[in-house]
């Protein structure tokens, strides 16, 4: 038995507006914000928005000294 899962475009549209929401006055992630549906996968590749939305839901479990910040990272630094 073969099984689809479907995202509905709104319900990206519902997390990536309350991620934003939530990351709006992180300075590390301005360039990022507002997430939309056609943008949040390419924002969210080099794992900075994760890792600051990790420390929103429970502080200090990244420190920012661990995470890899810039415009152009490799895929060793991303990952």
């Amino acid at each position: 038995m073969l099984a689809i899962h479907t995202v509905k475009e709104s319900e990206i549209n519902f997390i990536a507006d309350h991620i934003s929401n939530i990351l709006r006055n992180d300075s590390h992630v301005r360039s990022k914000i507002p997430l939309t549906y056609s943008n949040i996968v390419e924002s969210m590749k080099d794992g900075i928005v994760i890792c600051k939305l990790i420390n929103e839901v429970a502080p200090h479990t990244i420190p920012i000294e661990s995470i890899n910040l810039g415009e152009s990272l490799n895929v060793f630094q991303k990952t």
